[in-house]
């Protein structure tokens, strides 16, 4: 199979070592299998850029991507792009992507 696909994983509410549930995937079937692995709630305020001044903190988190193989050898490439939500005031924001 050749093309690009897109997925969306939702981490709310998630703990370490859970799975995540595909809110999409437009790809062929199995979606990649998304894993929280840590994160931390506790980081500088400066290393996340842009961030909202009325947002009381800044946090970072580690994922495991595992894409299922194909028949053919092809090496998969997986990318993220993160979006986090306020819960009150459905501000958002997104750090930049490195």
């Amino acid at each position: 199979p050749e093309g690009v696909y897109y997925g969306s994983w939702n981490l709310s509410g998630h703990r370490k070592g859970e799975t995540l549930t595909a809110d999409s995937w437009s790809g062929p079937e199995p979606a990649p299998k998304v894993v929280l692995k840590d994160f931390d709630n506790t980081v500088s305020r400066s290393a996340c850029k842009n961030l909202p001044s009325n947002w009381r903190g800044c946090g970072s988190f580690t994922l495991e991507i595992t894409v299922q193989s194909d028949d053919y050898g092809c090496p998969w490439l997986a990318s993220s792009h993160i979006v986090a939500t306020a819960f009150i005031t459905n501000e958002t924001y997104s750090p930049p992507d490195t």
